[in-house]
This record gives structure tokens, sequence and C-alpha cells, in this order.
């Protein structure tokens, strides 16, 4: 029998499939809490390599400005950071997440618009004990008339991206603005009814009730309409409101011993008539949200 000799399995490996991802893990660790702005232009392509194509934002693509892991539970996650940092007037900013598990393969992706005429000024990583979920925060400024939104905050755990929170300048709480060409951040829950809004309200997963109840909370607009009927989610939140489940789920949840869970239940609790609008028409962005 021949033997194989040491080199001869070497080469083997490193031209099999096991050392492309073996490869795509090392790039990662190796660019992982690094600012990328600071990384060379080799540092990028080779990112820009494993993340593949790149859907279009506002005016261009996003570029990678971090790379993050985690380790939660033993379950191995690396997150990149994408963003759509310059805008023209008119215009807006926009962002995308990508989700590697520990052996490099993707689990999950998505875009999202930040606002229009909001500027992404900065982000941030750090764990929430309160939430028990993995926190992106967004920095943003308004320009030209667009709304006072400082910061937005995105929960990623189970493999899941969810808009959690919207703060104005004086971090206060306030609405997300459902637009389908222009206005805030386009990414909704994964629920399509009554039944299934009910569920994420019930969850033990804070994240979940937070999601359910920004989408409830927000104003949701068609193109030339101030009052929330021909939005592509107006029906579904009239849907909601009308619902005696979900009115008692939202009136349980004011009581809650969370500050965000009390403040956003707040917010859903208003007539749309109630949602005041922003100085600026806007119109409905298009919802670009994807999952790998």
């Amino acid at each position: 029998m021949r033997k194989t000799s040491g080199y001869a399995i070497l080469l083997g490996f490193m031209l099999s499939p096991f050392a492309a991802v073996y490869g795509q893990v090392l790039e990662l660790d190796r660019l992982a809490g690094k600012d990328l702005a600071k990384r060379s232009a080799n540092d990028l392509e080779r990112l820009k390599e494993l993340l593949g194509e790149v859907p279009m934002g506002y005016m261009m693509k996003p570029t990678p400005w971090f790379v993050w892991k985690t380790d939660h539970d033993g379950q191995t996650r690396y997150i990149v950071f994408l963003g759509e940092g310059e805008i023209l007037i008119p215009g807006g900013s926009s962002a995308r997440v990508q989700l590697f598990d520990g052996s490099g393969k993707t689990a999950g992706a998505w875009s999202f618009q930040v606002g229009w005429r909001i500027f992404l000024d900065g982000v941030s990583f750090k764990y929430s004990k309160d939430l028990g979920s993995d926190l992106i925060v967004l920095r943003t400024n308004p320009v030209v008339n667009g709304r006072d939104i400082g910061k937005e905050y995105f929960a990623i755990s189970n493999d899941r991206l969810r808009l959690v929170r919207l703060e104005n300048g004086k971090r206060e709480i306030t609405q997300n603005e459902y637009i389908y060409t222009q206005g805030g951040v386009n990414l909704v829950p994964d629920a399509t009814n009554v039944d299934q809004f009910a569920d994420l309200l019930e969850s033990k997963d804070k994240a979940d009730v937070l999601s359910a109840l920004v989408f409830l909370g927000g104003r949701h607009l068609g193109e030339r309409d101030s009052y929330p009927r021909d939005g592509r989610y107006a029906a579904l939140l009239q849907e909601l409101m009308d619902s005696p489940r979900i009115s008692a789920l939202i009136d349980h949840l004011s009581n809650s011993d969370d500050e965000w869970i009390r403040q956003a239940s707040k917010l859903a609790t208003r007539g749309p008539r109630e949602r005041p609008a922003n100085s600026v028409h806007l119109r409905l962005p298009k919802y670009t949200h994807a999952k790998n």
C-alpha cells in the first residue's frame, strides 16, 4: 500500500471545501472587534468577497464598518455591520447586518433603511442583560428637516434581528414611521396576523415583545394619505388595533416592570389620528428586509 506523505495530506486539505470555510472563520476572527475604517484595502476586499452581493441602499451599497464576535451558551456567532453613512438631500441612509455561525456559514442577513434625511453617525455593539440579547445601537442625526431620531436599537439573538426601540435626541422613546418610499426603519416583525402578534406580545423574550410594540405604536402611511389606511401594513395595523385580544395584552404590558415595555405600550395604545406626523411629508420606503 502506498503511503501518503504529510505534504500531500496538507495540500489536499488546503484544496478542500473545509479549508475555504476554515479560512472564512480565521478572517472573521482576525477582524472581530476592529474598526474596519482603519483596516487595509486588502482586508476589506477579502471581507467583501466573503459577504457576497450587497443590496443597494438609498444611493449606494452599504460598506463594512465592524465585525463582532459573540459566544452565548457555547454558540459562536459573527456579526458584520455594513452602513451607508453618506447621504444626499433629498435622501437617507441604510444599513445591512450579516450573521455567520461558528463554522463561517451564513446564518442570516437583513437589509433595512435607517431613515429619510437621517444621517448614520456611528454604531456600537453590546450585551443587554435586561433583554438577554446582544444589541446593535445606531447613532443618528436628522438632516434638513429630518425626524429627530438620535438612537435606533436592534436586538440580535437566536439568529434573528429585531427593531426594539427608537429614541429622539433627548433619549425619549419615539414612534417609527413605516412610509413606503421615504421614511423610518423598515424592519418589521415576522408576524402577519392577530395570533402571531399575540404570540410575540406573550413571549418571554423581551425583544419579541418590544418588536411587536414598536410596530403597533408606529405610524403607517400610504403614499398620499395623512391617515393610515392604504399603506402596506396599515390594514394589518387596523386589524390588530380592532382585536380585543391585542388590546388586552397591550393593557397588561403597560404595567410591566420593564421601563422600555411600559413606554412602548403607551405608544401602542394611541389611535391612528393621535400619532403625530413628521414636519416633512413622506412616502413609505420600499421594504428591503431579507433573511438568508
